[in-house]
């Protein structure tokens, strides 16, 4: 007997050995990149922020950006932290202004102009502000 509900189970079996499939081949995977020597919980992450929606990974971005500095400011990073955050955070601001810069051809507008100009003045206010809190 071919009823409906057999249909459904039959299909949501098969997919399910799909997904353990899947499954089993991201263990595999992890595993090999484990063996080569990879950070694991880093290259998951990546991974998941490669998928994850633009506008998502953005705010992802700018949230930790702002964590980093106020690890700065609480005396959580020393110098060798700070640099290597300096260098993220640049590489974020890079991908965010390409993004941004890919928007200006489409609409004919200089978004990415005004954001950098925006933020090196601000910069240069936190600059400002964190010389005068250390003095």
């Amino acid at each position: 007997m071919n009823s409906p509900a057999s249909t459904y189970a039959k299909e949501l079996a098969d997919h399910l050995r799909k997904i353990a499939d899947e499954q089993e081949a991201i263990k595999d995977l992890i595993n090999s990149a484990k063996d080569a020597g990879i950070n694991t919980k880093a290259l998951r992450k990546v991974a998941r922020e490669m998928v994850m929606d633009s506008d998502k990974r953005a705010k992802l971005y700018d949230d930790e950006e702002q964590i980093d500095m106020f690890r700065f400011q609480v005396g959580l990073l020393d110098e060798k932290s700070d640099k290597s955050v300096a260098v993220a955070s640049k590489v974020r601001e890079q991908k965010f202004v390409e993004a941004v810069q890919g928007f200006d051809e489409l609409a004919g507008s200089n978004i990415s102009g005004d954001y950098l100009e925006i933020r090196e003045k601000l910069r240069s206010n936190e600059v400002a502000k964190a010389k005068v809190a250390a003095e």
